[in-house]
């Protein structure tokens, strides 16, 4: 029960269609209902899942205020801004917003894209430079998602 079939599988025969490969429809294959069912895990599980992810994405994940604190910062931003995850909570974002990109990311984080220059606009986000700890210089690409109620 909750098991079910998987394609069926076969080359052409000389015949027309394809003979059917009798052990691919005696496999059972995932059982569907077990993957669509909700979690049953508690509020605090899922919490510690999210924020798992959130600290161990390949990606720079942060969330900001509009008044630019850091909220929450993952390893792998800190990390490439030259940081630890704490040193850079007692920063600001516009301490590493590169001078010339400030006003535009301002506007961004504002809720209000549309202050910023429009040719720089794409799906995934905008091109930024920020300055790294060591005073370099990394080109990020900068997705701004609003988000409301707590961090």
């Amino acid at each position: 029960a909750g098991w079910s079939a998987p394609p069926v599988t076969g080359a052409p025969t000389p015949d027309g269609p394809p003979a059917l490969d009798r052990p691919a429809l005696d496999r059972p294959a995932l059982d569907r209902p077990a993957l669509d069912r909700p979690s049953r895990a508690s509020a605090a599980d899922e919490e510690a899942r999210l924020r798992a992810g959130f600290d161990r994405a390949p990606v720079g994940l942060a969330h900001v205020a509009p008044t630019g604190e850091w909220l929450r910062v993952n390893r792998r931003l800190a990390a490439l801004l030259g940081y630890t995850a704490d040193e850079l909570l007692a920063r600001r974002w516009q301490d590493v917003a590169h001078p010339d990109d400030a006003d535009a990311d301002r506007a961004l984080l504002a809720g209000r894209p549309h202050d910023a220059p429009t040719d720089e606009h794409e799906a995934d986000g905008v091109r930024r430079r920020w300055r790294r700890r060591d005073g370099g210089e990394v080109w990020v690409r900068l997705a701004v998602s609003p988000v409301d109620g707590p961090a």
